[in-house]
């Protein structure tokens, strides 16, 4: 019977069984148990599927008691007929663990040859070659590697791209080859391999690299550039020069290597950093220093704004002056006195170096020496160049004629002053100056004449005494008898320089020329009468008066509409542009004219129509006919210096920068920016005491002021929150959010946008991923709002998390043992039951049953034990503001912070802690966690090094909701 049995064994033929043990030993079973010995002919068509199995420690011990006999064959038939049943019936208790722990062949099958097994292994006895080839006692089918067994296959077959579960997930950067397969991040990994396989087979080389966004699976990050240069990544390839600067400047290395992280190389690093010097000490550049350190020193300690900004045209003055000995600068002549070393004396002297350099063109060719400083004293060019002395006698207004009659008998008039003496000696001159030539000056030496005159023609004094001066001082029937105008005097019996028929006809006889009758000009009358004898011998009739514009002298310079004391000044240097034609030659010419109009047009106006010069009027009041027709005002001087310049013969007013596009010439940028001008010039004070030049144009635009200035359009990112803004910065995902919740493009943009963003709207909005702490990788730092006391724990074991981005590694710490509690990731009764984990530690401090065991109704009794939730502060809304608000509305504190709360917000502007939001104090943080989060999220800075200004800022601005600051 034994042999007939064991023959029936031999015959099985189950698929992956090993061959039935030929042995007396199957005996054992004795005769009291042949009803367990039929069930096995049962158990053949018997089986289950089963998880993945594994060989037990003990190869055969079932129920776990650290051997492998009958029992545990008892075990394996029990296992095996429960298997055949369905499994329906609780687990056979014998079996320990898992029920794949009953397939001993790893076939993913519980039936009879799984008995076979465990008889093998009862008995001591090998298993076969053909299913245990190592005869290790495990079956060969339990060893193969499986993706998801827990170990990552050494002979290759398993790799972090294939089976991140078994070899965790790949590591190596994504943007830059790195020394394995694949990168860290997976979706990126998973988009280049299915165009590259290599990638994720042999190595993630420089090609995958460039693939992450050549093929458009994500972005790079700029890579550093050369530390000497503004670049658009962070940090840059020097270490040494990275280490300096962003130990001054954090920001040089978490956003972008900027303008001011160059000169921050360049200046207080230039020993790390070894930055090309700049130019020359003796020329203006836009770099901080110069290439000769004695000069610099010099320049420097006496103005900072050299070295840490831009060697500017002052620094180059103060090199060539102040710092002479050191800076050894060629000398730049002054025209007058000094000699220079280079061609011409000078901006500013362009006439004098006109004139001078016409006599002498080595003046202007190679260097203003000492013969070119002579000439410009000289007779020739002394005017032109201001260069002549001071003569009392022609700064007492009389003419140059006169001056030379009085002081060749009288030099002390000229050299020393004009004393009463010297004006009691004008009767030598005639009273020329008051009755013949005339000034550019205001009076003309004689006081009574001057009385007189000026009682009649206030300009006479005032401004200059002209040909009009003249005039009145040699008419009769005004001031001829009080300026005593030499042989001029009406009544003397002759007719002299000035009188005529008309003013003293006892003088000149009364008219009888009809030219003058008509009250034609004498010298227009022989003009015209030397065509027409009738106008002058019979009648002045209409073909006469045709005839007038024979007087008219052409003047091209007026009439290209040059106003006269600019043509004056012009035609006194080339006079073919008042004689012959206003060429181009003369319209450059028109520089010589800044400053040359009359004060009234081009400064003060006084109140009356018009400003006395007809060709600026004729272009002012074109535009502007309240300037001819009531007053000539401030508007109308305006005016004249800008789109009337020209004809007004006005200096250009300096340029105001407008803070963001046009350099200024004088310091600020106008007013209302006064915002703009203190964030400025808090970084450079240049803006504000010199002029607001491009270097300050540059900051107004930069990351610290760009706001403030109103140059950065301030519009929210739409995937973060910025209280009191609408919309945001792409229209696309604009439109996405605001259709779902009109409330984003209407009031602001908050909170709840810009989760619509990244959840509703992700396709459109492509925000970055912001962990959830538990489960979710993010992209950014920390892991969203309301998660502090997480952000706190996990990034205290590494601060990655809040500095850079909360990634795998930062999820699993906040589901490791010591923070998963903080975090909320390890579920207990308390946190299943919906309370806050901080809530939770308060509660199981007392009372450990609520977080082990149950959340009952003891447990929620003491819910008592934690402070009443916040709806305003779990919101994210400073403790200051919050007290505000609830204070009109305690439904936003007591219940939930809906839209009406949300549109309270307005009632908080300035509560905020004036640390946080106005003046800083130079440590981490500012005392307000709600803020400081929001605002340390944008700028770690802030809560690990100093709360700056530029913190404040951030907290005024991105973050005015979080911190309760004013706007």
């Amino acid at each position: 019977m034994q042999n007939e049995n064991q023959a029936k064994v031999d015959d099985w033929d189950c698929k992956s069984s090993p061959p039935v043990i030929n042995t007396p030993k199957r005996t054992f079973f004795g005769a009291g148990n042949l009803v367990a010995s039929a069930l096995v002919a049962l158990l053949v068509l018997a089986g289950t599927s089963n998880a993945k199995a594994v060989c037990l420690a003990v190869p055969g011990d079932l129920n776990g008691n650290g051997s492998a006999n009958v029992v545990d064959v008892q075990c394996a038939i029990l296992v095996s007929l429960w298997a055949l049943d369905g499994m329906v019936a609780p687990q056979p208790e014998c079996l320990v663990g898992d029920v794949s722990n009953g397939d001993t062949n790893c076939d993913g099958q519980t039936n009879v040859v799984d008995v076979q097994i465990t008889i093998q292994y009862s008995l001591s006895q090998p298993l076969s070659a053909e299913i245990d080839a190592n005869q290790n006692k495990c079956p060969d089918s339990c060893e193969l590697e499986t993706c998801g067994n827990g170990t990552c296959a050494a002979d290759g077959s398993e790799t972090c791209v294939s089976c991140p579960g078994d070899c965790g997930p790949c590591t190596g950067a994504c943007c830059e080859p790195n020394d394995s397969i694949g990168c860290e991040d997976a979706a990126i990994t998973a988009c280049v391999c299915a165009a590259d396989a290599f990638c994720c087979e042999v190595a993630w080389d420089s090609t995958c690299a460039t693939e992450v966004e050549s093929l458009g699976c994500g972005d790079c990050p700029a890579p550093p550039g050369d530390c000497c240069v503004a670049g658009e990544g962070a940090g840059c390839t020097n270490a040494a020069c990275e280490a300096c600067v962003c130990a001054a400047d954090p920001f040089c290395c978490d956003v972008q290597w900027d303008d001011l992280c160059a000169g921050a190389a360049a200046s207080n690093c230039q020993g790390d950093c070894a930055c090309p010097i700049p130019a020359g000490c003796c020329e203006a550049h836009d770099a901080p220093g110069c290439d000769n350190d004695a000069c610099e020193a010099c320049v420097c300690a006496l103005d900072p704004f050299c070295c840490d900004t831009a060697w500017d045209g002052i620094c180059v003055g103060e090199a060539q002056v102040d710092c002479a000995a050191d800076c050894s600068c060629p000398v730049t002549s002054d025209c007058c006195t000094t000699p220079g070393d280079v061609p011409g004396c000078g901006p500013g002297n362009t006439a004098c170096e006109d004139c001078v350099c016409a006599l002498d063109p080595f003046c202007c060719d190679t260097a203003f020496d000492q013969l070119c400083v002579d000439a410009a004293n000289g007779p020739d060019c002394g005017a032109a160049c201001g260069c002549v002395a001071s003569n009392p006698c022609l700064d007492f207004g009389v003419s140059q004629a006169c001056c030379d009659t009085i002081c060749a008998v009288d030099p002390f008039c000229c050299e020393t002053a004009f004393d009463s003496i010297c004006q009691d000696e004008l009767a030598l001159c005639g009273n020329s100056t008051c009755c013949e030539t005339g000034s550019d000056a205001p009076g003309c030496g004689d006081p009574a004449c001057e009385a007189c005159v000026c009682a009649v023609d206030p300009f006479c004094c005032d401004t200059a005494w002209d040909g009009i001066c003249v005039g009145e001082a040699n008419d009769p029937a005004l001031c001829g008898a009080d300026c005593n105008c030499v042989g001029e005097i009406c009544g003397n019996g002759t007719c002299g320089t000035g009188e005529d028929c008309a003013n003293c006809p006892d003088d000149c006889g009364p008219c009888t020329n009809p030219c003058i009758d008509f009250g034609v000009d004498p010298a227009c009358c022989d003009t015209i009468c030397a065509v027409d004898p009738f106008c002058c011998e019979t009648a002045f009739d209409s073909i006469c008066e045709g005839e007038l514009s024979l007087c008219d002298a052409p003047n091209p310079c007026l009439d290209f509409g040059v106003s006269q004391a600019c043509c004056d000044t012009i035609c006194a240097v080339d006079p073919f542009c008042c004689e012959t034609a206003f060429d181009l030659t003369c319209e450059g010419e028109l520089s010589l004219c800044e400053g040359t109009g009359n004060p009234i047009c081009c400064e003060t106006g006084d109140g009356d129509p018009g400003c006395g010069d007809a060709n600026c009027e004729a272009c002012v009041c074109g535009l502007d006919p309240f300037c001819c027709d009531t007053a000539w005002d401030g508007i109308c001087v305006s005016e004249a210096q800008n789109e009337c310049q020209t004809e007004c013969g006005c200096a250009a007013p300096p340029v105001v920068s407008d803070c963001c596009t046009t350099v200024g010439e004088v310091g600020g940028c106008g007013p209302g920016n006064l915002a703009c001008e203190d964030c400025v010039c808090a970084l450079d004070p240049f803006c504000c005491d010199t002029a607001f030049d491009q270097l300050c144009v540059d900051a107004a635009n930069g990351p610290d002021c760009g706001i403030a200035c109103g140059c950065i359009e301030v519009q929210s990112d739409c995937c973060t929150t910025t209280s009191g803004l609408t919309g945001c910065t792409d229209p696309t995902c604009e439109a996405c959010v605001c259709a779902l919740d009109p409330f984003c493009c209407e009031t602001s943009w908050d909170g709840i946008c810009v989760n619509e963003a990244q959840n509703d709207c992700a396709a459109d909005c492509n925000c970055p991923a912001i962990s959830d702490c538990c489960t979710t990788v993010g992209d950014v730092p920390g892991c969203g709002p309301g998660n502090i006391a997480c952000e706190d724990c996990v990034c205290a074991l590494d601060p990655f998390c809040c500095d850079t981005a909360f990634d795998q590694l930062c999820v699993d710490a906040a589901n490791g043992p010591d923070c998963g509690a903080a975090c909320g990731c390890i579920a207990t009764p308390c946190i299943d039951f919906g309370v806050d984990p901080a809530c939770c530690d308060t509660i199981c401090a007392v009372d450990p049953f609520c977080c082990e065991t149950s959340f009952d109704s003891i447990c929620q009794g003491e819910l008592s034990l934690c402070d009443a939730p916040n709806p305003c502060l779990d919101f994210g809304v400073s403790q200051a503001c919050c007290d505000t608000i609830c204070a009109v509305d305690p439904f936003c504190c007591e219940t939930a912070f809906d839209l009406t709360c949300e549109g309270e917000l307005s009632l908080c502007e300035g509560t905020g802690n004036p640390v946080c939001c106005e003046t800083g104090d130079g440590d981490p943080g500012c005392g307000d966690a709600n803020c400081e989060a929001c605002v340390c999220a944008l700028d770690p800075f802030c809560c690990d090094t100093a709360w700056d200004g530029i913190c404040v800022g951030e907290a005024q601005a991105q973050c005015q909701v979080e911190c309760g600051c004013g706007t």
